[in-house]
């Protein structure tokens, strides 16, 4: 995949066709085609192959953008100043969930995309990564005393995103979405099952 752009000109131009691309997306339920994604982003073909590379590799660009979204509005934010780890990690889920209803590609990425052979290897490296980073998250609090020693912070984090992908895909497929409080609880009771710890510390 080509790297993002050093100008300010060619980072404008990588953002459009992003966005273009993500629009192409969404209007066709996680397809695009290269010409009309130029054409909305009002640059020749040849300039998508340069900036990106081809179809698979466009896909992917917005794919790793939605993903780092994820990270930095969720993910990797320092929560430390709000209390202890289930205070921090039940306003990280709220913020979660709180992200993936106002992504309109969440549906789409994590629905049809995610069942595209051709997304198979990057979807499954940009998970593990999400895992990872849910497992230094439990492995720090475990060794700080903040939670039980016994659960494996690698299958706890899987089970958490895992838990959070499913129950997001039922609830934004629906044509009257569930209120997000609803799910954030439901979530958490997941999530504190998967550490041992009791899910009515901070679920009030």
């Amino acid at each position: 995949m080509a790297s993002r752009p050093a100008t300010a000109k060619g980072r404008a131009t990588h953002t459009r066709l992003l966005d273009a691309a993500t629009a192409e997306l969404l209007a066709r339920d996680g397809d695009l085609e290269l010409t009309r994604v130029a054409h909305a982003a009002q640059v020749s073909p040849s300039v998508v192959y340069h900036h990106v590379g081809g179809k698979a590799e466009l896909i992917g660009a917005v794919v790793e953008s939605f993903y780092g979204r994820l990270h930095a509005e969720v993910l990797d934010d320092d929560l430390t100043p709000l209390g202890d780890w289930p205070t921090r990690e039940h306003e990280r889920l709220r913020r979660g969930v709180a992200f993936h209803y106002r992504e309109p590609l969440a549906p789409v990425l994590y629905g049809r995309m995610a069942r595209d052979p051709a997304l198979a290897a990057l979807e499954a490296r940009l998970i593990a990564q999400v895992v990872d980073a849910s497992a230094r998250n439990i492995r720090a609090a475990q060794r700080a005393g903040e939670l039980p020693s016994g659960p494996d912070p690698a299958l706890a984090g899987a089970a958490i995103f895992g838990a959070m992908r499913q129950v997001l895909l039922e609830a934004l497929g629906r044509a009257r979405r569930p209120a997000m409080r609803g799910v954030v609880e439901q979530l958490w009771r997941v999530t504190a099952a998967a550490v041992s710890i009791p899910s009515e510390r901070t679920s009030r």
